[in-house]
């Protein structure tokens, strides 16, 4: 699980704000149920399609695509054909919906 400093790394090359609050909200039961014991169990509850319209609808369109961005990297090596820091803004939504499969529960 990437820390959340490689989150907000990744948002502020993308969209030029870290968007921290998205990733702790994304990640708050990452909390309650440790990855290291649990896996990746936390990424059920917020890490969906469902979840980033929350978050659009909570504080807006930048802070959905941060949403978007935070869940391609929890899965890059599954997404990726390069590395993270040579995507693009505009490929933000098409890497998106292929990283969608790996966060189903």
């Amino acid at each position: 699980m990437p820390k959340i400093e490689t989150h907000e790394d990744d948002c502020m090359r993308l969209i030029g704000a870290p968007f921290k609050k998205v990733h702790e909200w994304l990640d708050v039961y990452a909390k309650k149920w440790n990855p290291v014991i649990h896996g990746e169990y936390h990424r059920k509850y917020r890490h969906s399609r469902e979840g980033v319209k929350e978050v659009g609808k909570m504080w807006g369109p930048l802070y959905e695509r941060a949403a978007k961005i935070h869940m391609i990297r929890d899965v890059e090596i599954y997404v990726l054909r390069k590395a993270f820091r040579e995507v693009m803004g505009d490929e933000v939504d098409e890497l998106y919906e292929r990283c969608l499969q790996y966060h189903s529960f």
